[in-house]
């Protein structure tokens, strides 16, 4: 409210003195020329409202606080010498509506940028005049052509606020009242047909009214046949059609689901926000959500079947604690630390029920997904799997086999920043599009990925489930039982899962995910192996790039690593670099060698090579140089 005071202060100024205004007839006023209006009309107010009325002038506590983002876009492209045009009041009262204000707000911001002056009040009379459409017991509803186009602009007049045309999304979505809802067409035909029933009542009601001269029941006549028309299949379907491009119909595909703090659930849409926790607010049309969780959002809900299903089977506070602030960073759209969830841990510890019950109670925001997502070959093959996966927030996937793999590019590739392209089924189009999921995976072991690097070690967040549920305790209904009766009870969690993160973040890793991380890259490869027993890490340290290169060597051969996994010194040094080391100089400019920063030896590793070198040199073992 205080954005369009400062815009329009004359507005709110109460001494100030306007011309007298009549009311507006109740009736349908003459149609103005041509010379002062379009013919066309395009939004929708009341006849009965007059959209000068006084009252509506300072009932500023009728308008939202602050007005939609679109609206003041409106207004500002209505100031004057627009505001006596005939297209910048439809474009205000328009927006006004499709923002979800209600007629007499509309109106209210109408009276706000009339200038007080005669003249424009007249032309703003005749303009709003010429506009009005609805409801129809009130006027003419039969003022458009008898044509299919005709039907099609009552229909958008009528629907426009609660209809959305978008092809590159995937056709129509209506709204339901929380959120875009995605329709084949039927729901639209449904609204269509509904209308041309609704004309076919008033052509008749029209036609039978006593006293009409010979012309105007050869005109009832007429919209009696044009009505009946109306209510057969082709003209239903192309009222339906032709809607398509009348005024706020049409939306980009890019308008939907684009802002990433939004998530729609059951009663609202909750603001995720960074400064503040989660918010529930009323849901909105300008949103253009169009998933929701279904299950209603109750801030400080609590379950008990939930509650005792986390601290069974992740009895660290700590761990517990860290799980929650992972799953409510999920909520947030985008993924923005590039995170990849592992739960690992033996079956029949909860991994699976524990992802099934979050995405239970996440609704239409969570799907799963299969691992081969992660090994899919970039060719031009379509990827209806990522398609789908992309708007979601949470993605989840159950691994039961101990050998099972990852591609390092693909992985950082869906988890990244950059915008993916993927081509639907039966369609050449290509859709580009950034990934908003967080995936999250469960394994009774952890991965081999191929090409494993710092850049992915960076990504991967490891969770121990190791809490195992004797056969004979097992409750093979407690996931569906959790779902059923307590989702409030698992969003709320989630919800103050993300205050969690927005306070602190996600740097205080518990000690037991940080070893079992560890444990997951020495398992990868024998070089994080390694790095993870025989070397120290801090950006502070380095060490000469040769002695590293024979401390690995004789670990390995001690270790009886084959060569080929070992590798040579110069991928060593590859392997280095891709783990985030960097390479630098060191010694005096007499004495200048090449060092690693970032990593240096164990007092253990320095003496077991010291030793392993003196072996060498006595003849007693093997050779460890170049």
């Amino acid at each position: 409210m205080t954005a369009l005071i400062d815009m329009f202060p004359d507005a709110f100024d109460d001494d100030a003195e306007l011309p007298p205004i009549a009311p507006v007839p109740t009736q349908r006023p003459a149609v103005p020329t041509s010379s002062e209006v379009p013919a066309a009309p395009v939004v929708v107010i009341p006849a009965a409202v007059d959209p000068l009325d006084t009252t509506c002038r300072h009932d500023s506590a009728v308008l939202p606080d602050p007005l939609p983002d679109t609206v003041l876009a409106a207004l500002g492209e209505a100031l004057p010498p627009q505001v006596d045009k005939w297209q910048g009041v439809a474009r205000v009262v328009t927006r006004c509506r499709v923002a979800g204000l209600t007629v007499h707000q509309a109106c209210a911001v109408v009276r706000m940028l009339a200038p007080a002056t005669a003249h424009v009040h007249r032309k703003w009379r005749a303009i709003i005049c010429q506009i009005v459409r609805g409801p129809w017991d009130d006027a003419d509803p039969f003022a458009q052509s008898r044509t299919d186009n005709g039907n099609a602009v009552r229909f958008g007049l009528e629907h426009s606020a609660d209809l959305a045309w978008s092809p590159e999304a995937g056709g129509w979505f209506v709204w339901d009242g929380s959120r875009w809802a995605a329709d084949d067409g039927t729901a639209v035909q449904g609204l269509a047909r509904s209308l041309a029933a609704r004309m076919l009542r008033e052509a008749h009601a029209l036609a039978s009214a006593k006293g009409m001269s010979e012309d105007e029941q050869k005109l009832a006549k007429a919209r009696v046949s044009w009505a009946t028309q109306t209510n057969n299949l082709g003209h239903v379907r192309a009222m339906c059609d032709f809607v398509r491009n009348e005024p706020g119909v049409k939306v980009p595909g890019t308008a939907w689901d684009a802002r990433p703090e939004l998530l729609a659930v059951g009663n609202g849409v909750v603001e995720l926000r960074h400064d503040g926790g989660a918010h529930l607010r009323a849901p909105s049309r300008l949103d253009r959500l169009t998933r929701t969780t279904a299950t209603p959002y109750t801030p400080g809900k609590s379950g008990p079947l939930w509650t005792a299903f986390l601290e069974r089977a992740v009895p660290d506070p700590d761990v517990r604690r860290y799980l929650q602030k992972l799953a409510g960073y999920s909520l947030f759209g985008g993924n923005a630390e590039r995170l990849l969830v592992l739960l690992i841990g033996p079956t029949s510890t909860g991994k699976t029920t524990f992802l099934e019950i979050i995405a239970g109670a996440l609704g239409e925001h969570a799907a799963p997904f299969s691992l081969s997502m992660f090994r899919a070959k970039r060719d031009e093959s379509p990827r209806p799997d990522l398609l789908d996966a992309m708007p979601r927030r949470l993605l989840f996937s159950s691994e039961a086999s101990d050998r099972w793999s990852l591609h390092s590019d693909e992985v950082k590739r869906l988890v990244g920043a950059d915008s993916l392209a993927a081509r639907a089924l039966h369609s050449s189009k290509i859709v580009t599009g950034r990934p908003s999921f967080v995936p999250w995976i469960g394994s009774n072991a952890a991965p081999s990925v191929l090409d494993a690097d710092q850049a992915l070690f960076r990504r991967l967040v490891v969770v121990p489930f190791t809490v195992t549920t004797p056969k004979d305790q097992e409750d093979p209904t407690l996931g569906a039982r959790v779902r059923e009766h307590e989702a409030a009870a698992v969003l709320a969690w989630l919800g103050t899962g993300w205050d969690m993160y927005a306070a602190e973040g996600l740097g205080d890793l518990p000690p037991v995910c940080a070893e079992a991380a560890l444990q997951l890259r020495s398992d990868l490869s024998a070089l994080d192996k390694w790095i993870s027993e025989e070397c120290e890490l801090d950006a502070e340290y380095s060490a000469p790039v040769d002695l590293l290169w024979r401390a690995y060597l004789a670990w390995s051969m001690d270790a009886r690593i084959d060569q080929a996994e070992r590798g040579n010194k110069i991928r060593f040094g590859r392997d280095l670099t891709g783990r985030g080391f960097g390479v630098g100089k060191a010694g005096d400019k007499n004495n200048r060698i090449r060092v690693r920063t970032g990593v240096r030896l164990t007092a253990e590793a320095m003496q077991r090579l010291t030793h392993a070198t003196e072996a060498a040199e006595h003849g007693g073992g093997f050779s460890i140089g170049d």
